[in-house]
């Protein structure tokens, strides 16, 4: 079962509970929730970014296919793959900063 090993992928260390996670990559595709809302990224890799509701307006130029994005928050690897909740997002990890606060 997969949510028991844990695995070490280009430094990060997934085991079976949510913890520090970070992403970088291109996008493959927009992440859209049932009603057709853009709510995060699939990167090439298979891992999927999720982004708060209120920050996608701001960052929906990173959210695009082919766009470079590194984010930095709370991930989660299950037998499907893995899932981050982006905490913070930028074009590179030098350039991560949090999202902007809700109005």
């Amino acid at each position: 079962m997969l949510g028991r090993k844990t695995e070490s992928t280009a430094g990060v260390t997934f085991g079976p509970h949510r913890s520090r996670r970070g992403g970088r990559g291109c996008g493959a595709a927009s992440a859209a929730w049932p009603k057709g809302e853009v709510r995060g990224a699939l990167l090439e890799d298979g891992r999927m970014i999720r982004v708060p509701a209120h920050a996608v307006e701001s960052i929906a130029e990173l959210l695009t296919s082919g766009a470079r994005l590194a984010v930095g928050g709370e991930g989660l690897l299950t037998e499907f793959g893995t899932v981050i909740e982006a905490r913070e997002v930028g074009t590179s990890d030098d350039s991560l900063g949090p999202f902007k606060p809700k109005k």
